[in-house]
């Protein structure tokens, strides 16, 4: 073999190697995030739910005789707030609209079950129903495209950089070696972002 073939294999070894090395630490790194938040996010989510029980039960008796403090209503409160707070960081993107939303959807929902004799005497039970399928189905779709364009968005710039480098490529505008580095350097860059907003 030549001795400058047997430098570009030697170099192509030690950067696969690099490569594999560096993928192995984001993987363990990855790993570690996601076990390290879901276990802070379920201890704050305990601790938010055995404060709310406490300021539950010190309260006076006539106030579980209001109607928006039945034990339904306060169970779902609890399932709910807490891990409504847990999510905050991730739901800020979409915070105003999405909670317009709800809340239109709640008002509408506690509307129709407070006056429900009415609306059976009236047969409006569908037109109900309809109108809070309309409400969450809204959120379900912003949600649904806010989620598909940062998930897609890793790919897209995938595709976006291999046709560049094939362009610059074929215009001898880049050197064949540092393809690699530039290709690694934009997947890497974007990855976080995609992390931040596909949650």
């Amino acid at each position: 073999m030549e001795p400058n073939k047997v430098k570009q294999q030697h170099e192509i070894r030690l950067y696969c190697t690099l490569l594999i090395a560096l993928g192995l630490i984001i993987l363990l790194s990855r790993l570690m995030q996601n076990l390290f938040f879901s276990i802070s996010g379920a201890e704050l989510t305990k601790r938010i739910r055995a404060k709310a029980i406490q300021c539950m039960l010190k309260q006076e008796v006539g106030w579980f005789d209001r109607q928006e403090n039945h034990s339904g209503v306060l169970c779902e409160r609890l399932s709910t707030d807490a891990l409504a707070i847990q999510n905050v960081y991730f739901e800020i993107v979409l915070s105003k609209k999405t909670k317009e939303i709800l809340e239109q959807a709640s008002v509408l929902a506690a509307e129709t079950l407070q006056n429900i004799r009415t609306v059976v005497q009236l047969t409006k039970e569908d037109f109900f129903v309809q109108k809070y399928s309309r409400l969450s189905k809204t959120y379900s779709y912003i949600k649904a495209i806010t989620h598909a364009v940062a998930m897609s968005n890793f790919y897209f710039t995938l595709a976006a950089t291999y046709v560049t480098v094939f362009v610059l490529v074929k215009h001898e505008q880049i050197k064949t070696e540092n393809i690699m580095m530039v290709v690694a350097f934009i997947l890497f860059t974007i990855q976080p972002f995609q992390i931040i907003f596909a949650s």
